[in-house]
Order: structure tokens, then C-alpha cells, then sequence
């Protein structure tokens, strides 16, 4: 809990992290989750992962 504090802190309240999830699965570019250069397929992402991104904003709380 300190950590994040400190860390979110540096930044101002909208750019702050309020919530994140891990999921069990790595995001490859083989998925095609990721481009070749490693940078992440944010609709596709988004799509695949649609129901968790509504719990997240749906609970309200920290997480």
C-alpha cells in the first residue's frame, strides 16, 4: 500500500492507477495481442478482455 501511494503520488489524480487485474496469460505477438515491436493491441486487447475491464469499473472499489 505504501509503494503505490508513493508511486502514484508523482502524478496527477487522472493519470493515478486506481484499479488493475493480472490475468493468467501472457500477451505474445503469436496471439497477435502484441505487434512485432512489442507494443500491445489496445482494441483487440480491449475486445478480448471486455467483460474484466466492466467488473473492474463496475465495482468501484480498489483493487
Amino acid at each position: 500500500m505504501i509503494g503505490e501511494y508513493v508511486l502514484n503520488k508523482q502524478f496527477a489524480r487522472v493519470e493515478q492507477i486506481k484499479q488493475f487485474r493480472l490475468i493468467e496469460q501472457r500477451l505474445t505477438a503469436e496471439d497477435e495481442e502484441l505487434t512485432p515491436t512489442m507494443k500491445i493491441k489496445r482494441s483487440l486487447v480491449n475486445k478480448k478482455y471486455a467483460a474484466l475491464i466492466e467488473q473492474m469499473y463496475a465495482g468501484g472499489g480498489a483493487g
